[in-house]
């Protein structure tokens, strides 16, 4: 990871900021692993193993998020799934495209209320400032913890109600994870996503895992005579 990239990072998430990149791109090569392997075992046309790959890449992110103390997980409405907020932020999973090559910003996000209610959290009224150890775990170099500080120096307290959000958006599908766009997200009146500050990560493209080929089960109606010397019936058998 260059500066420009670690930097990033440590502008949205601070100390969690090399942490929060790592968690995420090993929960989503991790989802599409598990869920290409199944998929190879079944027929081509059958989606329902593949389907869920978003909620995968989901629960393996908010696991590792889970052992950090400092990562709140908000509810933005009653009966929807809880988000992750990460130094005061947000952040959003979305598999917009299962194909490559799809523009994102024709992609309409604002398909459901739960995903309107993620650009409607309220900010709680009183956050506890918490006293940061910097462990081993958060991966943070001198030139990391000085850039923090000039970003904490710089930065003025906003007046927003509810929290920015980060969207993490991807396009995959069986045959391989394309693109993943990590940028500050608006949601647009007509549902479609207004991004700033886009972040590409890159990522090999994936193959499925390769299965051997079924052997052909042989059945009596297929060609029963030639394999048990069987004379063909006349109809004039007694």
């Amino acid at each position: 990871m260059n500066s420009h990239d670690t930097q990033w990072w440590l502008e949205r998430f601070g100390v969690l900021g090399r942490f929060t990149q790592e968690a995420m791109l090993e929960a989503l090569n991790t989802a599409h692993d598990e869920h290409m392997n199944a998929q190879a075992q079944i027929s081509a046309g059958h989606r329902r193993v593949y389907g869920p790959v978003n909620f995968s890449a989901q629960d393996l992110f908010y696991k590792a998020l889970g052992k950090r103390p400092e990562v709140s997980f908000i509810q933005p409405k009653r009966g929807v799934r809880k988000l992750p907020v990460i130094s005061g932020r947000a952040v959003v999973f979305w598999r917009y495209a299962n194909k490559d090559g799809v523009d994102i910003l024709l992609k309409k996000f604002a398909t459901s209320d739960a995903r309107i209610a993620a650009f409607n959290m309220a900010v709680a009224a009183q956050q506890e400032v918490m006293a940061l150890d910097i462990d081993e775990e958060l991966q943070l170099t001198g030139a990391d913890r000085a850039f923090l500080e000039q970003v904490e120096d710089a930065a003025s307290v906003g007046d927003s109600e509810v929290y920015p959000v980060t969207v993490v958006a991807y396009s995959s599908n069986v045959a391989g994870l394309y693109e993943i766009l990590c940028a500050d997200a608006q949601l647009n009146a007509d549902g479609t996503l207004k991004l700033t500050d886009i972040h590409t990560l890159s990522t090999a493209r994936r193959e499925p895992a390769i299965v051997a080929p079924r052997t052909e089960v042989k059945r009596f109606d297929k060609a029963p005579r030639k394999q048990f010397d069987l004379k063909p019936k006349t109809g004039n058998e007694g």
